[in-house]
């Protein structure tokens, strides 16, 4: 399982995140249900990422456990501002 860094927009603005194969197939589809948002005004898309995190690690003193990572934003006003300030441009989905 390798791990990438990915542009993710979350709850505290759009970062660059390692993920794993599994994560970024989350930020691959979030990016699309903030694409469809942006491009029809639709937000229901957007609502099934509500609440869900990404790039959380493993603790230090539990393994088990992880500490850690980012929300996903799923508030369409929220994205709308990304949106506007140009920060969702996502042709660079992977950190070079």
């Amino acid at each position: 399982m390798g791990m990438w860094r990915v542009n993710v927009a979350t709850t505290d603005g759009v970062l660059a995140l390692d993920l794993d194969d599994e994560e970024r197939s989350i930020g691959a589809q979030h990016i699309n249900a903030i694409t469809f948002y942006r491009d029809t005004g639709n937000s229901e898309r957007l609502a099934g990422f509500s609440g869900l995190v990404v790039g959380a690690q493993p603790s230090k003193s539990d393994p088990d456990v992880l500490v850690g990572g980012h929300e996903l934003e799923a508030d369409p006003k929220r994205v709308e501002a990304l949106v506007s300030q140009h920060q969702l441009d996502f042709e660079d989905f992977y950190e070079s």
